[in-house]
């Protein structure tokens, strides 16, 4: 698997941007909320589509509009925080990162991002990885590899929420 490193930072440095995996045909990247400057830099290095998963009063929408208006292709999951979600939201979710799964196929270059980058963001890139097939340690050696931060801090309790997800819905 390559990674494609925007940042060129030195391991033992802050990461400043997304270090990339390809996936499939197209690239995927972790990272916190991001500025529409930030966006605009990575759009012209490839970036497609976001997907968002922060509530309304995180400025969901204020960013949402950014993206759309520079031309990408913007999805938005309201997740106020990094808990467990109800059956009726782990189903959306699942199904909106099947929706992203396919447009990476497509090769499309997606960003996730919540706010930190860690809970949410860890939750979710980690269930899109599951959803292709790769076993929890092959999912959670990519995280590390795009940034160690969401992989550090996404915990055991919140991998184990998304495993029990992919089980009721029966989802290997």
């Amino acid at each position: 698997m390559t990674i494609i490193d925007f940042s060129r930072t030195p391991s033992s440095e802050k990461q400043k941007a997304p270090r990339l995996i390809e996936l499939g045909a197209g690239r995927l990247g972790l990272w916190g909320k991001p500025s529409p400057g930030k966006l605009g830099d990575w759009q012209s290095q490839g970036l497609t589509t976001v997907l968002t998963l922060l509530s309304t009063a995180e400025g969901a929408q204020h960013l949402g509009e950014a993206v759309l208006r520079m031309g990408l292709v913007w999805h938005w999951f309201e997740q106020a925080n990094g808990q467990d979600l109800p059956a009726p939201r782990r189903f959306e979710l699942l199904r909106e990162l099947q929706t992203i799964n396919r447009e990476i196929d497509a090769g499309s270059w997606v960003l996730i991002h919540c706010a930190a980058g860690m809970h949410r963001t860890g939750m979710a890139s980690y269930a899109l990885l599951r959803l292709r097939g790769l076993d929890r340690a092959a999912a959670l050696d990519l995280m590390q590899q795009m940034r160690p931060v969401t992989r550090e801090g996404v915990g055991e309790k919140r991998l184990d929420w998304v495993d029990a997800w992919l089980a009721e819905f029966r989802i290997p």
